[in-house]
């Protein structure tokens, strides 16, 4: 099982966010670096994957309305795919 913690905390834009997405969980080429983009490719994972996300991002405004979205798309995902976790540390 593959166990990714999220260090989003220090993300300070919305392309930035993504590039480190797609870099720590090995998103395909063909991601688009958007919130959908980012839902389809977490409900295609195949193997199982636990995100790790701490608490003090979820509670925290970092990435204010879209950290909002973000930890909602990957909630929906785990939700949809039984490959799929997510945890708050």
């Amino acid at each position: 099982m593959k166990t990714v913690t999220l260090e989003l905390q220090e993300m300070q834009s919305i392309r930035q966010l993504h590039q480190y997405l797609r870099r720590v969980l090995a998103l395909p080429a063909y991601y688009g670096e958007n919130l959908d983009a980012l839902y389809d490719c977490l409900t295609e994972v195949s193997e199982p994957v636990i995100l790790k996300i701490p608490q003090a991002v979820a509670a925290g405004s970092e990435l204010g309305w879209y950290g909002e979205r973000l930890l909602l798309v990957m909630q929906d995902a785990a939700a949809a795919n039984p490959d799929l976790q997510v945890e708050f540390i």
